[in-house]
């Protein structure tokens, strides 16, 4: 598996004072998406971005004068793509609105928000973030209710916020330097933790008390970045976490789930996205299969039929047939 990777950076600094803004829109808009911005004064405004693309998502750094955002619906009708966002507060404030919803972001806070659907980001004087761009499709696999989950705040001083954020600190400035596999995981793992993130902001089924969201976040973490693993199951999952079976059982049972439940879930929502990436389209179904630990596989077979309501040879057709 390959993995590339494009690094660009936008700065006023070289700028005539009188272009410096003009050049900032033009800016913005080649780094996410169309955007209107709007600022009081043009006098002595200063931005830079620093951007990485890599095959699964966007990362970059994003500080600048004070100003505000607006992705607006004529903005929405000239653009194909259909992406998520996630802007990670790292000095100062912004506040993100969408959906009649308002996140207001602290340092370590951070908020998804959608490009299809019209925003705006009112950021501070001298603010900086950290900018996650996905796909919307990477997202919803994991999260399907992921557009219901814009502009809400999650908190970095929370022990979940402070993971994320953190954790997307870290894999930004170690990426570049990894291996083609090392950056698709860590790209894969990024996106997992944000899914993981935003989940409890829909509510649980069954009210779980603060440590055990964080155990059941934790051993979910764990799940997602060794779904790969042909022997991961209970007990190897919960030796790992330095617990019993029966306590994390009972903690996703108290969420509605089991742990058995959650891997085959999870595996077959990977196998379902390589089946519609055109990255694998030569790779055959039993091969995607046992790259997710699916040994088994009759069983794989009705499990993803149980799950999507089709054999995986008909979910990659009609996928194919749709793209075209």
């Amino acid at each position: 598996m390959s993995s590339t990777f494009k690094q660009c950076t936008y700065d006023t600094a070289p700028c005539h004072r009188s272009e410096k803004f003009a050049f900032w829109r033009e800016s913005v808009c080649d780094a996410y998406v169309h955007l209107g911005c709007e600022t009081l004064s043009q006098k002595d405004f200063w931005g830079r971005i620093e951007l990485t693309r890599h095959d699964l998502v966007d990362i970059s750094f994003v500080s600048g004068s004070k100003h505000k955002v607006l992705r607006r619906t004529q903005d929405i009708g000239r653009s194909y793509d259909s992406d998520f966002l996630v802007s990670i507060q790292l000095n100062k404030r912004s506040v993100i609105e969408q959906h009649g919803r308002s996140a207001p972001l602290s340092p370590f806070d951070f908020a998804l928000y959608s490009s299809t659907d019209p925003y705006s980001i009112d950021l501070e004087e001298d603010f900086k973030q950290l900018v996650i761009k996905l796909p919307k499709k990477a997202l919803l696999s994991r999260l399907p209710d992921a557009n219901m989950l814009t502009a809400i705040p999650v908190v970095g001083a929370s022990e979940l916020g402070g993971l994320v954020a953190n954790t997307a600190l870290s894999i930004s400035s170690l990426i570049n330097t990894q291996t083609s596999d090392c950056k698709v995981l860590l790209q894969e793992t990024l996106i997992d933790l944000i899914a993981t993130s935003l989940a409890p902001l829909r509510g649980s089924r069954v009210e779980l008390s603060q440590p055990e969201q964080q155990l059941l976040i934790r051993a979910k973490s764990y799940i997602l970045a060794h779904l790969q693993d042909a022997q991961l199951n209970r007990e190897s999952i919960s030796s790992n976490l330095g617990l019993s079976v029966r306590r994390l059982s009972e903690v996703f049972a108290k969420n509605g789930e089991t742990i058995c439940s959650f891997v085959k879930e999870s595996r077959m929502q990977r196998i379902a996205s390589d089946l519609t990436d055109e990255r694998f389209a030569r790779a055959g179904v039993s091969e995607i299969a046992l790259k997710w630990g699916m040994n088994n596989l009759q069983h794989f077979s009705r499990s993803f039929r149980d799950q999507f309501g089709c054999t995986p040879r008909d979910y990659r057709k009609d996928a194919t047939l749709f793209k075209h």
